[in-house]
């Protein structure tokens, strides 16, 4: 029982992680936006101060961390029950595997666009004006020397 806490435990951590970052990633932040902007996706280049990210991955951050926090919700459901009651455990397989399915596909997005960040924050640092440049050295200088 004491392993099956400890991975449920795991499991409510990473959907609150999950979640909590893609909520704070839709905050409109110059730095933030430039990272994590839809030109990762689309190939398109927002307006870095005015844009709030969201994209794909924002929102597949959003509905994996509400999989996982369901999958945390079933699994308790499932030990709980009697022993010779199984079909919570068979449901609680299929959400941990729709979870791995969402996790790899997702984790790949994400591996493939970290191969290319340092072009591609090149390329939208030769396309942003003065004043979005400025804005970023002033938030980057700031959080540096607070």
């Amino acid at each position: 029982m004491g392993v099956w806490v400890v991975l449920d435990f795991l499991l409510l951590a990473a959907g609150a992680v999950a979640l909590s970052l893609s909520i704070v990633w839709r905050a409109q932040n110059a730095l933030v936006n430039m990272i994590l902007s839809p030109a990762d996706l689309t190939g398109g280049y927002p307006d870095l101060l005015t844009q709030r990210v969201t994209d794909l991955s924002v929102i597949a951050g959003t509905v994996l961390g509400v999989a996982l926090l369901v999958t945390f919700a079933i699994s308790v459901g499932a030990i709980v029950q009697e022993n010779h009651v199984t079909i919570g455990l068979v449901i609680l397989n299929y959400a941990l595997l729709l979870d791995a399915i969402g996790i790899v596909i997702i984790g790949t997005f994400v591996w493939i666009f970290t191969l290319q960040e340092q072009l591609n924050l090149h390329r939208l640092w030769l396309q942003a004006n003065p004043r979005i440049r400025i804005a970023l050295q002033d938030e980057v200088c700031y959080h540096s020397h607070p």
